[in-house]
């Protein structure tokens, strides 16, 4: 399971807030074309890992990264770029007991 901080829980549900998500909908990271992630709002679909914070779905992995983001850390943060500071979702290896918000629920099965 991918471990969601509070941070990046407080992020998700802000960006899901602003962007009128309906109910079951949250911010979703599937694969790109490139092999890298590309997030978006909307529903879960068969297999993928929905993490919850406070009863509500913040964050959706489509059940093809689950297995490859087993065990990492989905975060935001500030980072530093070119003198300027740039605040982002990232995914990192856990650092000690760190512990994140919320719990994963069941896969949806068709």
């Amino acid at each position: 399971m991918i471990l969601v901080t509070p941070a990046a829980a407080g992020a998700l549900r802000s960006l899901l807030k602003h962007s009128r998500a309906t109910a079951g909908h949250a911010v979703r990271l599937i694969p790109d074309r490139r092999g890298g992630l590309s997030m978006l709002v909307g529903p879960p679909e068969a297999g993928d890992e929905v993490i919850q914070d406070s009863g509500a779905a913040v964050l959706i992995v489509a059940a093809a990264l689950v297995p490859r983001l087993d065990g990492l850390v989905f975060d935001w943060g500030a980072r530093e770029t070119d003198g300027e500071t740039h605040r982002d979702f990232g995914l990192r290896r856990p650092r000690g007991d760190e512990v994140g918000v919320g719990s994963a629920v069941p896969p949806l099965v068709e």
